[in-house]
């Protein structure tokens, strides 16, 4: 008896426990991991993904699938840009979300009304959404620099970011729904028998708009979040996000079948993918890699700042495109912070550097440009 108790809190609570392992495994390995920066870091970075992966449980545990998160979540980001710089960035973090809901609505409508399983419906879509978010950049990035667009993504109440307490509030929201009201118990039941549903009288189709508009008001909030954090508009974001959301999902414990399944238990599948790749980090896992990579990320030109459509061009006659910036980091690099100097670098100086570094001999007659002593000696 008491070993059946037993198994069945091991089965309902798997997630659970191995995320207490993983994390007495990653503390005992490294001093970094249980700290409140790391900690807090692990759900910033993860917020949008887990905003995702609620509403998506609402989806799963109707019998549906949607892959087409992702590209609702670049669509949602790259017009939240352009309404950033063309109208208001306000108005820009608010049309992500609306933009979402009518995208997930638009899933609903057609897995309901052309009876399209919606695993296959919202393969169809995300490409389609992949498409228009192509269409509204034109193939161009859209950087947003306004700090009234940047804050949602980036600001801190009592050390803690904004986005997390996002998550917070959308997670008890979802719960809620799942709960405590009278779709949440139409969505279990249609997920556990649809056929049994609609002789009960259910509304099944106005139960499953519902929950893929939900799931696309989450991808719309995540995006809000993302693109407001890198201050960057793009068509390529979110790509694969929809298959780690499932994964986390189906990974937390909600039955892939439908009918079962728990918010939270997808804030768990989140945090436990979130721990091994943060635990990969942390402890430079890889031989090949650890102690032996030095990373050189720099521009060959600067972008027009003032105005700023002219980030679009660079030359003499484009204010701040002579500026440029360096950032090094990894084995035997200075650590001296951010360090601004007002003097003239090559790019022909950059080769030399990277042979330093490999311990290589510099042939001076062939190569200009200076080492930039960036590496220790």
């Amino acid at each position: 008896m008491h070993n059946t108790k037993l198994i069945n809190f091991c089965r309902d609570y798997a997630v659970l426990i191995l995320i207490l392992i993983l994390m007495i495994i990653l503390t005992l390995s490294s001093d970094a991991f249980l700290t409140p920066r790391n900690l807090l870091n692990i759900l910033n970075q993860n917020a949008p993904l887990a905003i995702i992966a609620c509403a998506l449980t609402l989806v799963i545990i109707v019998g549906g699938f949607d892959l087409s998160t992702g590209a609702i979540f670049a669509v949602s980001s790259v017009t939240s840009a352009w309404i950033a710089i063309n109208f208001n960035p306000y108005i820009g973090l608010l049309i992500a979300p609306i933009i979402g809901i009518i995208l997930g609505y638009l899933n609903g409508i057609i897995i309901t009304s052309f009876k399209v399983h919606s695993f296959l419906s919202t393969i169809a879509t995300s490409l389609v959404f992949r498409g228009l978010a192509i269409l509204i950049t034109g193939g161009f990035l859209i950087p947003v620099r306004m700090k009234e667009f940047t804050w949602l993504g980036r600001e801190k109440i009592f050390e803690v970011h904004v986005a997390v307490y996002i998550l917070i509030v959308f997670a008890i929201l979802s719960t809620f729904i799942l709960t405590r009201t009278t779709i949440g118990r139409y969505i279990f039941a249609i997920g556990g028998n649809e056929d049994a549903s609609v002789l009960s009288g259910i509304k099944v189709n106005f139960v499953k708009i519902f929950a893929f508009s939900f799931c696309g008001l989450a991808a719309g909030i995540a995006a809000a979040i993302q693109v407001s954090r890198i201050s960057l508009g793009t068509s390529q974001a979110g790509i694969g996000m929809e298959l780690q959301a499932i994964a986390a999902v189906i990974l937390g414990g909600t039955s892939i079948y439908g009918g079962s399944g728990a918010v939270w238990r997808s804030i768990a599948g989140v945090m436990l993918l979130a721990l091994i790749n943060n635990g990969f980090n942390i402890l430079n896992a890889d031989p090949f890699y650890k102690d032996n990579t030095t990373f050189i990320i720099t521009t060959d030109h600067g972008r027009g700042t003032t105005p700023l459509k002219t980030w679009r061009s660079h030359g003499r006659d484009i204010k701040g495109a002579d500026e440029v910036w360096l950032i090094a980091f990894g084995a035997n690099v200075n650590t001296l912070g951010e360090v601004k100097h007002d003097e003239q670098l090559y790019s022909n100086q950059i080769a030399p550097t990277i042979l330093n570094i490999l311990n290589t001999k510099i042939d001076t007659k062939t190569m200009k440009g200076a080492d930039l002593k960036i590496t220790n000696p």
